[in-house]
C-alpha cells in the first residue's frame, strides 16, 4: 500500500508546486525607470552572503550573483545592447537555459540589479503601468 501512495503523493507535491510557479509568475511589477526585457540570464560569477534575517531557514546559502542578461527584446524602457551586466542575491542560481520576463533597475554603475524574472514558459505579464 506504501508504494503505491508514494507515486501519488509524488505527483501531488509536484503539481502543487508548479501551480504555486504560475500563480506567483502571472503578473510582475515594475518602476518607471526599470528595464523590461524578454531575454535569457547567465551567471558570470557569485559570491557567498551571510543572511541578517535570524529566522532564515537558508542561512549561509544566500549568495550576490553577477549576471549577464541576453536581450531578446525590450518589453518596457530603452536599451540598444544586446548583452547588459546585472547583479542580483539569491538563494539559488537562475538557470540560463529558458527565456525569463525580466525586470531590470538601473543601478549606479551604468548596470543593472534584477528585481525579478518570471519563465515565459507560464506566460507572466507586466502589472499596471507605472504612473
Amino acid at each position: 500500500m506504501v508504494q503505491r501512495l508514494t507515486p501519488l503523493l509524488s505527483f501531488l507535491l509536484v503539481a502543487c508546486v508548479a501551480t504555486q510557479d504560475r500563480q506567483q509568475a502571472e503578473e510582475l511589477q515594475y518602476d518607471c525607470d526599470d528595464l523590461v526585457v524578454i531575454g535569457r540570464i547567465v551567471t558570470l560569477d557569485a559570491q557567498a552572503l551571510r543572511s541578517l534575517d535570524p529566522h532564515d531557514p537558508l542561512s549561509g546559502w544566500q549568495s550576490k550573483y553577477n549576471l549577464g542578461v541576453r536581450i531578446k527584446r525590450v518589453v518596457k524602457g530603452s536599451e540598444r545592447r544586446s548583452v547588459v551586466s546585472a547583479t542580483g542575491i539569491s538563494h539559488a542560481q537562475i538557470r540560463d537555459d529558458k527565456d525569463f520576463l525580466i525586470v531590470l533597475s538601473p543601478d549606479a554603475d551604468g548596470g543593472f540589479i534584477l528585481q525579478t524574472a518570471a519563465l515565459m514558459q507560464y506566460r507572466p505579464r507586466l502589472g499596471e503601468a507605472c504612473s
